[in-house]
């Protein structure tokens, strides 16, 4: 009988130890099978160099290590979606809150600003006390904490911006930065806002929500091979990231999104030479909205602005180039000021703030506007007209036009001599 006593398998403590399933060890006839597929062995040589196995990332199908590094050879076995389900993406899960993170250590390179997150209310933890900051991030979840981050507040922004987007608590933030063109949908009209994303695709929505228009660089000195080149310039300008913990085709983790956030925004204020200092109130009221003259109701239609320059809105095509209000968020706002019925012409769904102004497509910018008694629509347009040459002649300000159409547009437009 042929007795075989001990194998050296010095693979198995390799970084990154040849891929098997099974062990097997032969004594005569019989046979052993030994599964180390998940076994404490296998998975201590796949991070022996990254302070041991944290857990297999459901996402990539690879072992994540403790210092917050993944081996792109160590994998690790996916349970596999029931063939009910797998026909249709699933809907993101929104993280329940928890007060306290138990897998944040003060030692974690994210812990400071994992802390400021929650501090802030932008970012929140699971049930079972966990932030899981190795944990990959989609496109929903990112766009609260980039919304949260920006406006310090929940949007109401209506649904129904992407096919895909008519309800779930991401609605409401997804098509708020759809509305300030934020985000943009797939060639096939979807959001999908389940998809995982990758260092390169968070980047760009953290530089394009929270980095001034002025600031963002398209220069000689940026590296315009990659389709990103520019936003990963301006990051790396704006202290936002550096070079050696950006990986474009990575999946980007919940800490990682979460410091560049805090280094965008903690101690890295947004700033701009073109004056961007106007900003509308918050929305407050969602129903029982009431036209007050030629004003709408403030508190559903205080007025909401893009973070644009002068230069860019008065660049030609601008306004129509970034116009888009849908059917359902024109009968939305009809709702809303108790408009059942109107016929041609009585009405048009305005925005307060005009796009040539740099207002925004947000609801909150939108309001059933008549067309009697004067002076009407037909009368703000001329208005709207008029300070956009003002503003692009260099005679007013940015601010200074989207406060004057915003409180006293009728003044203008008697000054005018109209």
């Amino acid at each position: 009988m042929l007795g075989v006593g001990l194998i050296h398998l010095p693979f198995l403590l390799m970084d990154h130890p040849i891929p098997f399933s099974r062990l097997l060890i032969v004594f005569g006839s019989s046979f052993f099978f030994f599964l180390f597929a998940s076994s404490a062995y296998a998975q201590a040589g796949c991070c022996s160099r990254h302070g041991g196995v944290d857990r297999c990332n459901p996402n990539t199908g690879y072992f994540l290590c403790n210092d917050g590094s993944q081996s792109p050879s160590c994998t690790c076995e996916v349970p596999k979606a029931s063939s009910a389900s797998s026909s249709e993406a699933p809907s993101p899960v929104e993280p329940t809150p928890s007060t306290t993170f138990s897998d944040v250590a003060a030692s974690s390179p994210y812990a400071t600003a994992i802390s400021w997150a929650k501090d802030t209310g932008i970012i929140q933890g699971y049930s079972d006390g966990t932030f899981r900051p190795d944990s990959s991030i989609n496109r929903a979840e990112l766009m609260k904490i980039l919304v949260k981050g920006g406006l310090k507040m929940d949007p109401t922004t209506a649904a129904g911006c992407f096919p895909d987007v008519t309800e779930g608590w991401f609605t409401s933030y997804v098509c708020y930065a759809a509305s300030q063109q934020w985000v943009k949908g797939y060639p096939d009209g979807q959001f999908h806002p389940e998809n995982n994303l990758n260092d390169a695709e968070a980047l760009k929505m953290i530089v394009v929500s929270l980095v001034a228009a002025d600031k963002v660089s398209a220069g000689s000195e940026c590296d315009q091979s990659q389709w990103y080149g520019m936003y990963l310039c301006t990051a790396e300008q704006q202290q936002i990231v550096t070079a050696d913990e950006f990986n474009a085709g990575e999946m980007i983790s919940r800490g990682k999104v979460t410091q560049w956030l805090y280094n965008a925004l903690n101690g890295n204020p947004l700033s701009s030479s073109n004056d961007l200092s106007f900003q509308p109130d918050p929305r407050t009221k969602t129903s029982g909205c009431l036209v007050n003259g030629s004003y709408p109701d403030h508190a559903c239609t205080p007025g909401a602005v893009f973070s644009v320059t002068a230069d860019e809105v008065c660049t030609p095509g601008y306004s129509s180039g970034v116009r888009s209000v849908s059917e359902s968020t024109k009968n939305q706002v009809y709702t809303e000021y108790g408009i059942q019925t109107h016929s041609t012409g009585e009405y048009e769904v305005d925005h307060f703030i005009s796009l040539e102004l740099g207002g925004s497509n947000d609801i909150a910018n939108l309001f059933p506007e008549a067309a009697e008694p004067s002076p009407g629509f037909h009368e703000k347009d001329k208005v709207e007209n008029y300070l956009h040459q003002q503003l692009c002649s260099g005679s007013m300000t940015l601010s200074e036009a989207q406060r004057e159409i915003s409180t006293d547009w009728v003044s203008v437009y008697r000054s005018m001599g109209q």
